[in-house]
């Protein structure tokens, strides 16, 4: 995603802060060290007035695979700890409504905006963990309890 996005952009995920690309980076390369097969499956691309395009967006964690390090606020994952159905069974959102900015050239993202505001749950294994966000991430990696308030 990294080389993806304007150093002085903007990332959201689900029921979090905005923060700079370059936190949202190191955020996703935290959790991505645990779910090093994570897919972004995006659909339904409407192009708005404003330059920005509104998707349905589909986080695909697939399954803990390795550590989560300590990220802010968020605590550590520990692959050895961590429940069995997060080794066995692939994490997966349903699709959500995300909004992409991009630059005037169109070459490079601006902001990633997830609203929070669920489309198709497909075959989502995350609805019973809070559906998106970091929660579920947290809750399939057995440290819910952690998670800040």
């Amino acid at each position: 995603m990294k080389e993806l996005m304007t150093e002085d952009g903007t990332g959201q995920a689900p029921g979090g802060p905005v923060m700079p690309t370059p936190a949202w980076n190191e955020f996703l390369t935290c959790l991505s060290q645990g779910h090093p097969d994570l897919v972004m499956a995006i659909k339904d691309i409407k192009e708005n007035e404003d330059g920005t395009c509104t998707t349905q967006t589909q986080m695909r964690w697939g399954l803990l695979k390795a550590d989560i390090p300590a990220y802010g606020p968020f605590p550590e994952v520990k692959f050895a700890e961590a429940p069995e159905t997060a080794k066995t069974t692939p994490l997966i959102f349903p699709f959500e409504t995300c909004v992409f900015g991009f630059t005037e050239d169109g070459s490079k993202l601006t902001k990633i905006e997830f609203t929070n505001e669920l489309g198709e749950t497909a075959d989502a294994t995350s609805m019973e963990m809070g559906a998106v966000g970091a929660l579920p991430i947290y809750t399939n990696g057995g440290v819910a309890d952690k998670m800040p308030k």
